[in-house]
C-alpha cells in the first residue's frame, strides 16, 4: 500500500523523500517497542507475553527501516512521498486553541471517574505466576495450608490437644472461615472429642444405673422377709436337731447292751466251737458215717450247732455295722448344732446388713441423680462452643473411623501434620498478608505443650497470593520505570512540560478508564477485577496512547511554525499514529468479543483498553493544544 501510494505521486519532484519520512513511520513502532520490550523482564506470564509480542514489533520496525525501502526500490517506485496538504486537516484541528474551562471540566470528569479505584478489590482466581498450589479438598476453594513439623510423633492425645489449640488460634485470624485439622476433621471443634461430651455420656450411664437401683431396693425389701423366714426355718431345724440328737443318744443307750450281749454270745459260741472241733473232724474223717449209728447220731448234733455258729457270726457282723453307723450318726448329729449356730449367726449378720444397704442405696440415689443431671447440664452448656476441654483417647485414635484422618492429616512417620484453612471469599491479594498472621497465630499456640520448638510452614492460597503480590509489585515498578523513561525522552525532545503532559495524560486516561471499569465490573456485575488486568491494560494503553500524545505534541509544534517551513516536512506524525490508536481500540473490542461477553480476564482487559483509548483521545483534544511549547 505504501509503495502504491508513493508510485502514484512520482511526478512530484519537489515532494519529500522516503528517508525524510522515516521518523514519522518509526514513531509508532518505536513507542510500542519501548513499552513492550522491557516487559520481557516481567514476572506475571500475561505481562511477559506482552513483552514477547514486543519482539515482533522490533522485527517489524527493523523491516520498515531497512527491508521496506529496498523493496520499494526494487519495485521501481520513487523515493519521494507526496507533500502534506496545507489545508485544515487533523493537524490543523489539533492546533486549534481550547479554552481552559474545557480543560478543567475534563479534569473534573476524569477525577470523578477515578473515584471507584478507592474501593477496588483485587482477585487472583487465575494463577498468573504458575506457582504450585496446595491440595484442594472437594467442594472447597483453594485453602491456606499450615504444616507443623515436630521431632516427635504427633499421633497421641497430648499432641492432638496442642493441635486443637493451634486450630483455635488460626480460626480467630480475620478472614478464616473454618480450619480442618487432625483435631477438627469437620472444620469445626469436634464436639465428641471433649471432656464435656464425655461427661454427658457418663451422665447417661449414671442415669441408667440410677434407674436400675429401684428394682434393687424392691429386692432388698423382699430379702428382709425372706431372711425372717430363713431364721424361722433355722430355729425349727435347731429344735429338730436337738430332738433327734436326744433320741439318738437314748437309742445309743439301748443299743450298747445289745451289742455287748451279741459280742459275748459270739465269744461263747467261738469257745464251744473249739471244743467240738475234734468231734467235727472225726465225723468228717469217718468213712461210712451214714451206716454208723454213733456217727449218725453225732452228726445230727453237730450240724444244727454249725447253723447256730453261722447265725451268731452274721449277728455279730450286723451288730458291728450297727455300731459303726451309730457312731457316725452320733458324730454327725453332734456337729449339727454347731452348724445351725453358724447359720443363725450368718443370718443375723445379713439381717443387720440389709437395712444399712437399703438406707445407703436410698441415700445414694438422689446424689447419683443430682450428679447425672449436673454432668448432663455441663455437657449441654458446652455443646457446640468449641470449649469443654479437648481430649481424644488412644482408643479413639486407633478406631477405624479415625483412620482416614490419620492418613490425610499426618505424615507417614507422624512427625508432621497439616491444617487446611478456608477463607470467607475467593482467593485475592489479601491472602498474602494473611500468611504472616497465620505464622504468628500458630506460633502463639506453640509456646508450650507437645508442639514446642516445632516448625511452621504456610503454603497454599497464602503462598500463591504472596507470589502474585510480589510479581505484581515488581511489574508495576517495571511499568513505572518505563513510563518515567518515556516521560524523560519526551522532556528531552520537547521540554519538561510536554514530557509531563504525556505522562499525566496517559495516567489520567488509564486511571479514569480503570475507575469506570471497576464501577462496571465490581459494582454493577459484582465481579472482582483480576489483579493482572490493571498492568496488562496499562501496557497496551500506553503502547498505543503515548505515540498518539507525542504525535499531538508534534502537531502543535508544526502549527506554531511558518507555513513554508511546514511544507518541507514529511508525512505527519499524527497521520502515522492514527491507525495505531484505531488498532488499539479494535484490539480491546476484539478481546471482549473473543471472550464471548463472559466475565473473564480478557473481557476486563478489553474494557479498560477501549475506555482508556476513548478517554485518551478526549484528553489529547482537551489538554495538549493549550500546553505551551518550548521555543
Amino acid at each position: 500500500m505504501l509503495a502504491a501510494r508513493l508510485g502514484s505521486d512520482a511526478g512530484h519532484s519537489a515532494a519529500p523523500t522516503y528517508r525524510d519520512s522515516l521518523p514519522a513511520f518509526a514513531l509508532p513502532g518505536a513507542c510500542v517497542a519501548i513499552f513492550t520490550g522491557p516487559l520481557l523482564l516481567a514476572r506475571t506470564p500475561a505481562l511477559h507475553g506482552v513483552g514477547t509480542a514486543g519482539l515482533g514489533v522490533f522485527v517489524a520496525l527493523a523491516a520498515s527501516l531497512t527491508v521496506l525501502p529496498a523493496l520499494i526500490a526494487l519495485a521501481g517506485a520513487s523515493r519521494q512521498l507526496p507533500a502534506p496538504t496545507t489545508g485544515a486537516g487533523w493537524t490543523g484541528r489539533l492546533s486549534l486553541p481550547v479554552s481552559s474551562a474545557s480543560a478543567l471540566g475534563t479534569a473534573a470528569v476524569l477525577a470523578i471517574c477515578m473515584l471507584p479505584i478507592i474501593g477496588m478489590r483485587w482477585g487472583v482466581a487465575e494463577n498468573p505466576t504458575r506457582q504450585g498450589g496446595a491440595q484442594v479438598l472437594p467442594g472447597n476453594a483453594l485453602p491456606d495450608v499450615v504444616v507443623i513439623k515436630s521431632a516427635r510423633d504427633l499421633r497421641d492425645p497430648a499432641a492432638l490437644i496442642a493441635i486443637n489449640q493451634v486450630s483455635h488460634r488460626l480460626v480467630e485470624v480475620p478472614g478464616v472461615r473454618k480450619v480442618e485439622s487432625a483435631a477438627w476433621p469437620a472444620g469445626v471443634p469436634w464436639t465428641d472429642a471433649s471432656l464435656s461430651s464425655a461427661a454427658g455420656r457418663l451422665a447417661d450411664q449414671l442415669g441408667q444405673q440410677a434407674g436400675s437401683f429401684v428394682p434393687a431396693v424392691t429386692a432388698i425389701k423382699s430379702m428382709k422377709s425372706i431372711i425372717e423366714q430363713m431364721s424361722g426355718a433355722v430355729d425349727q431345724l435347731d429344735s429338730t436337731v436337738n430332738v433327734t440328737l436326744a433320741g439318738a443318744r437314748q437309742a445309743q443307750q439301748y443299743l450298747d447292751p445289745m451289742l455287748a450281749a451279741a459280742r459275748n454270745l459270739k465269744n461263747k459260741t467261738t469257745e464251744l466251737s473249739e471244743y467240738l472241733e475234734t468231734i467235727h473232724t472225726w465225723i468228717v474223717g469217718f468213712t461210712n458215717c451214714p451206716d454208723d449209728v454213733l456217727c449218725t447220731a453225732m452228726r445230727k448234733v453237730i450240724e444244727p450247732y454249725d447253723i447256730v455258729v453261722t447265725g451268731m457270726n452274721e449277728l455279730s457282723t450286723g451288730a458291728d455295722r450297727i455300731s459303726a453307723i451309730s457312731t457316725q450318726t452320733m458324730s454327725a448329729l453332734s456337729s449339727a448344732p454347731r452348724m445351725v449356730a453358724q447359720m443363725r449367726s450368718a443370718l443375723a449378720q445379713v439381717r443387720s446388713f440389709v437395712p444399712k444397704l437399703e438406707t445407703t442405696i436410698q441415700d445414694a440415689m438422689p446424689q447419683i441423680a443430682q450428679a447425672s443431671a449436673m454432668l448432663k447440664n455441663l455437657s449441654a452448656d458446652f455443646a457446640d462452643t468449641g470449649e469443654g476441654g479437648f481430649h481424644l483417647s488412644r482408643k479413639d485414635l486407633a478406631d477405624p473411623s479415625y483412620r482416614h484422618v490419620r492418613e490425610s492429616m499426618f505424615s507417614s512417620d507422624g512427625t508432621a501434620t497439616r491444617l487446611f484453612l478456608y477463607s470467607d471469599g475467593q482467593l485475592d491479594l489479601a491472602a498474602a498478608a494473611r500468611a504472616q498472621q497465620l505464622e504468628i497465630a500458630a506460633g502463639k499456640a506453640m509456646k508450650y505443650g507437645s508442639l514446642v520448638d516445632s516448625q511452621v510452614t504456610v503454603g497454599g492460597a497464602a503462598q500463591i497470593a504472596a507470589a502474585v503480590r510480589d510479581a505484581l509489585i515488581h511489574d508495576a515498578v517495571l511499568l513505572a520505570v518505563i513510563l518515567l523513561t518515556v516521560v524523560a525522552l519526551a522532556s528531552m525532545w520537547r521540554g519538561a512540560v510536554h514530557g509531563a503532559a504525556v505522562g499525566v495524560g496517559v495516567l489520567a486516561s488509564y486511571l479514569a478508564a480503570l475507575g469506570v471499569s471497576i464501577a462496571l465490573w465490581q459494582h454493577l456485575l459484582d465481579r472482582e477485577l483480576n489483579a493482572l488486568v490493571p498492568l496488562v491494560s496499562f501496557a497496551v494503553l500506553a503502547s498505543c496512547g503515548v505515540p498518539y500524545l507525542v504525535a499531538g505534541i508534534k502537531a502543535g509544534r508544526i502549527a506554531d511554525e511558518a507555513t513554508g517551513a511546514r511544507s518541507k516536512g514529511a508525512v505527519s506524525g499524527r497521520g502515522a499514529v492514527a491507525p495505531l490508536a484505531a488498532l488499539g481500540g479494535v484490539f480491546g473490542a476484539g478481546l471482549v468479543l473473543v471472550s464471548g461477553g463472559s466475565f473473564s480476564v480478557l473481557s476486563q482487559i478489553g474494557t479498560v483498553v477501549v475506555l482508556g483509548l476513548g478517554v485518551l483521545i478526549t484528553v489529547q483534544r482537551a489538554w495538549l493544544p493549550t500546553t505551551p511549547g518550548r521555543r
